[in-house]
């Protein structure tokens, strides 16, 4: 496989990509972008979405890829991790 990715209905009109990714190959090729389109736009026919929702690392790559298929920046999401106590 050269490119896939899961598209999830979170309810509510709102569907959710899922590991979006390509064989490091097989990039530049078009095939994430055409893949976002199309589930996309199965979401909308089969579940009936009307927000598509994809998180992505602004310092990656892959957020240009986003936005050149129409995905704008609207939230920032942020992550805390604290290490284990030491035993």
């Amino acid at each position: 496989m050269l490119s896939g990715l899961g598209i999830f209905d979170a309810g509510q009109g709102v569907a959710r990509y899922q590991s979006v990714e390509t064989h490091p190959e097989a990039r530049s090729r078009g095939l994430a972008g055409t893949l976002v389109h199309t589930a996309g736009e199965w979401a909308r026919q089969t579940l009936g979405t009307r927000t598509l929702v994809i998180v992505a690392d602004p310092g990656y790559h892959a957020q240009h890829l986003y936005e050149r298929v129409g995905f704008r920046p609207t939230e920032i999401q942020l992550g805390f991790q604290r290490r284990p106590a030491l035993a």
